[in-house]
């Protein structure tokens, strides 16, 4: 398990010489409240930026009668793992997304295949599929959330940011120190690029586990 937010604070402040921080979200220090926002700021911007392992999720679920099955990925959805949606019922792989042109084209043409194509639907957690699969036929797919937080310390409770001190995260206490620091020196003015330059490695480092 990785170090508290706050613990993550307190390095952060212990390399930049900054006083420490006995608290960190509500923080009536400027430059904590800062360091905060940034850690949230790294998070976000490490979620996009690979396909780590923690936050890959198995998603099974079965069709109903509409058109648009509503809610289907996670509440923390952000992507898809490509080429991993299949119907387990037909064992045929489902392909897609498809572009906006290409689902009008096939529901123009009706056609009728033994592999179904999908499309994002009106939201987010929405997919739709053509042609219909028979109600109770099941989807199942791999994707990537956006809960690369741990809520209170614990390994099953996740969320998109911090709300506490004492929450973790999946990423490891030196790539997390290291994003902050740079983006807080380059927020200050300061000598910010080889500070970046140690975060870069640090985070091919443990890709490179990661994988």
């Amino acid at each position: 398990m990785t170090q508290t937010l706050v613990s993550l604070i307190n390095y952060v402040q212990d390399r930049s010489d900054l006083p420490r921080s006995s608290i960190a979200i509500g923080a009536s220090d400027q430059n904590t409240r800062q360091l905060v926002a940034l850690a949230n700021q790294v998070g976000r911007s490490l979620v996009g930026d690979y396909d780590w392992r923690a936050m890959i999720t198995e998603v099974v679920g079965q069709v109903i009668t509409t058109d648009t099955q509503s809610e289907f990925f996670p509440a923390l959805f952000d992507r898809m793992i490509d080429g991993s949606m299949w119907n387990r019922t037909r064992l045929v792989p489902m392909y897609g997304p498809v572009t906006a042109q290409e689902w009008q084209s096939l529901t123009v043409r009706q056609t009728n295949s033994i592999y179904p194509v999908w499309r994002h639907g009106p939201g987010l957690r929405d997919i739709r599929i053509l042609p219909l699969p028979a109600v109770g036929e099941e989807i199942a797919c791999e994707c990537i959330t956006r809960g690369w937080v741990y809520l209170s310390g614990t390994s099953t409770t996740t969320a998109a940011r911090f709300a506490s001190a004492v929450d973790t995260c999946v990423f490891t206490d030196e790539l997390m120190i290291l994003g902050i620091r740079s983006l807080w020196l380059r927020n200050k003015g300061l000598d910010w690029q080889e500070a970046a330059r140690e975060f870069e490695a640090e985070k091919r480092r443990c890709i490179a586990q990661d994988g």
